[in-house]
């Protein structure tokens, strides 16, 4: 899906992201060996070649505020990068995130998903 450049509402989401990261985090920290109980997903802009495309990865370790995890997106810009490529984003370049989570049944953070659900009946 394709949002006008400078989308307020978007960019106010990706704010909330950044600001609730840390429960992220020690989640991650807490539960990231648990793979199949917990899956940590992020959302960021990669760019190559001056090339922008927003895509999820899943991430199993931070170390020095940088996750390090696999692209779990298939690539329709970018070419070059391949579903389950390895991949890190600094904690910095978070837009999104998620955490399923299949011992309490719930799905925690995914703050844009219900704003982008409401985007697709405008495209």
């Amino acid at each position: 899906m394709n949002l006008p450049t400078g989308d307020s509402a978007f960019l106010a989401l990706k704010d909330t992201a950044q600001a609730k990261i840390n429960q992220f985090v020690d989640s991650l920290k807490l539960h990231a060996a648990d793979e199949k109980n917990y899956v940590f997903a992020v959302k960021s802009d990669f760019i190559k070649d001056g090339q922008h495309e927003h895509m999820w990865s899943r991430f199993f370790v931070v170390n020095s505020n940088t996750f390090q995890g696999m692209l779990v997106d298939s690539p329709y810009v970018l070419k070059k990068l391949k579903i389950q490529d390895e991949v890190k984003v600094p904690l910095k370049e978070v837009e999104a995130w998620v955490i399923y989570d299949e011992v309490h049944k719930q799905k925690i953070g995914s703050f844009s998903s219900k704003y982008l659900e409401g985007q697709k009946g405008n495209n």
